[in-house]
């Protein structure tokens, strides 16, 4: 009777991909010597209590707060401490997004890659203040100055916690390329914003009178497919990562013999997964979004435990013979990507 619940879970988490990526977890690490609280967690602005913090870590708390992230996590850290400090605190909290409102940046590059190689199902996203750190989960941004609307000019890294709140509440069927910040007056462009962004620089731009984002970008910039530089695409593949290493815990393990028909029940709530989150733009709809199990893969597994003989299985007969407790599978899916570039010509007769 349990196997019909992986294809509602699967059904379920499809239908509110869109809604659940628009509410992500921020984790805003800030120093501030106030009071003596580690980890505070706000649902809502209403939640702060303003005499807990600074003025100026006030406003930016309340800043990561203007998009509507479902929860921000204010890690207070001391003047003399550093990340590594915190690090035991922060590794019990499920975070979508985290920032460190600090000069040197280093550590929160290194916590990051460290938590991510881990593993687990939730990986976690940073928003990083110039520094290259060549990684599809961290964002660089650039810009040295921003000019609030009160007409305050601040520092760069001093607005990390409101580009980190934007990401952590943007939903997956739009881009960060061209994402209007209302709360600012003008910011301080790099030389050539263009190289910026191609060098993995998540950069903002004045357009004539407004200031938005100029493309939405990690600061990958070794990896061989261009769409690993997106954003929205690293969003996209960390949800269904999350998804199905969730359902796959939770409505799964330990519950079924590991035979070809429960694998194969498994396998046909995950291809209806991919069609809902094909109806709901997260992948492309026009595409053969599907996933089979990995032949090659068991017959090797039976091999390299001495079982020779399945290399010349066909693949029928290595479908029925499941690797004691392994399910081995594999997809082939199409992220959507936002509009960002036009191409037009125009001919004169």
């Amino acid at each position: 009777m349990g196997l019909p619940n992986i294809v509602v879970e699967f059904l379920t988490k499809a239908n509110t991909a869109i809604t659940r990526s628009e509410r992500g977890i921020v984790c805003l690490v800030i120093s501030d010597t106030t009071k003596e609280s580690r980890i505070t967690e706000y649902k809502s602005i209403s939640d702060v209590v303003e005499t807990d913090w600074s003025e100026e870590n006030l406003k930016i708390i309340k800043e990561t707060f203007l998009d509507g992230p479902s929860k921000v996590y204010v890690a207070r850290v001391k003047t003399e401490e550093t990340l590594t400090n915190i690090e035991k605190d922060l590794d019990l909290i499920k975070i979508n997004w985290i920032t460190h409102v600090n000069n040197d940046q280093t550590e929160i590059v290194e916590y990051v890659k460290k938590r991510n190689l881990k593993g687990g199902s939730a990986a976690i996203k940073a928003v990083v203040f110039n520094q290259a750190a060549n990684d599809t989960h961290i964002v660089n941004f650039t810009n040295v100055k921003v000019t609030r609307s009160d007409g305050a000019e601040v520092d760069g890294y001093k607005y990390l916690g409101r580009i980190t709140g934007m990401l952590a509440a943007l939903p997956l069927d739009r881009s960060a390329t061209y994402y209007t910040f209302p709360d600012l007056a003008s910011v301080q462009e790099p030389e050539k914003p263009g190289e910026a962004v191609d060098a993995g620089e998540f950069v903002l731009f004045n357009d004539y009178g407004t200031v938005k984002a100029a493309r939405g970008v990690n600061s990958a910039t070794t990896t061989e497919k261009e769409d690993l530089k997106k954003i929205t695409i690293i969003e996209g593949m960390d949800l269904m990562k999350e998804d199905i290493i969730e359902t796959f815990k939770n409505q799964y393990v330990g519950k079924y013999k590991n035979n070809l028909d429960n694998q194969s029940v498994f396998v046909a709530a995950i291809n209806t997964y991919f069609r809902q989150l094909g109806m709901s733009g997260v992948l492309n709809p026009d595409f053969a979004n599907l996933a089979a199990i990995d032949i090659e893969k068991q017959r090797n597994a039976w091999a390299d435990a001495g079982t020779t003989e399945a290399l010349d299985w066909d693949d029928e007969t290595v479908k029925k013979t499941p690797f004691k407790s392994y399910v081995y599978m594999r997809a082939n899916v199409q992220f959507s990507d936002a509009i960002e570039d036009l191409e037009f010509s125009v001919y004169m007769n």
